[in-house]
């Protein structure tokens, strides 16, 4: 037995692999902080045709927060081409977003539902999506400067968490799971965009007791 076995030091290998350098008590890190944050942040994700989802997300993501600033710009303005403006870049990032998310399920063969990430990044969309349909029916104008923000938080959140492909549970694997987990988050987005409904009319109601119609 070495010196170095007799110490409880181990030295390193000399090429790739995960060594134990110090005390027995000392735990090995399988990945640098670098390769942790470039697996879990915002831009993580690889390189190569299999990660095209990630890069539609991020660009989805872009498009949302333009979109978002612009939309409330023109709640302090009033502006009429302010509003076409923002909802032009909220459809631009919500293409966007539909090709991430039909990219994939054309990679894991499964509706992308099961995990955080897939799950607040479809809450993003079924939200702009519904703001979408709303507008057109009522014509509420300064509506997207009230939806956006929520849709560019849940799009932050949706990149705090690991965005790799894994496979599905065997218990999970059933045809009911994507229709429960999809009609589950369409309700919450539902419920989002009646509380942003609520916040604009209160606001509203506010400005017509103290005389600033707007």
């Amino acid at each position: 037995m070495g010196a170095e076995e007799k110490s409880g030091y181990l030295s390193p290998p000399v090429s790739g692999g995960c060594a134990r350098v110090g005390p027995p008590k000392e735990t090995c890190r399988s990945e640098s902080p670098a390769q942790e944050n470039r697996r879990t942040g915002f831009f993580a994700g690889g390189d190569g045709a299999e990660n095209m989802n990630i890069v539609f997300f991020q660009a989805a993501f872009f498009l949302y927060f333009i979109g978002a600033g612009v939309s409330l710009a023109h709640l302090v303005t009033l502006r009429p081409w302010l509003s076409r403006i923002g909802r032009g870049f909220l459809a631009g990032g919500m293409a966007l977003h539909s090709l991430a998310i039909l990219w994939r399920i054309f990679e894991s063969g499964r509706t992308p539902l099961t995990n955080l990430h897939e799950a607040l990044s479809f809450f993003a969309w079924a939200t702009i999506g519904i703001y979408f349909l709303l507008h057109f029916k009522f014509r509420l104008e300064v509506l997207g400067a009230f939806v956006s923000p929520v849709a560019v938080v849940l799009m932050v959140l949706a990149s705090l968490f690991p965005k790799e492909i894994v496979p599905v549970e065997p218990v999970l694997n059933s045809f009911w799971l994507p229709v429960h987990a999809t009609l589950a988050i369409i309700g919450n987005a539902m419920f989002a965009l009646a509380f942003a409904a609520g916040v604009m009319y209160l606001l509203q109601e506010r400005q017509i007791k103290s005389k600033k119609i707007g």
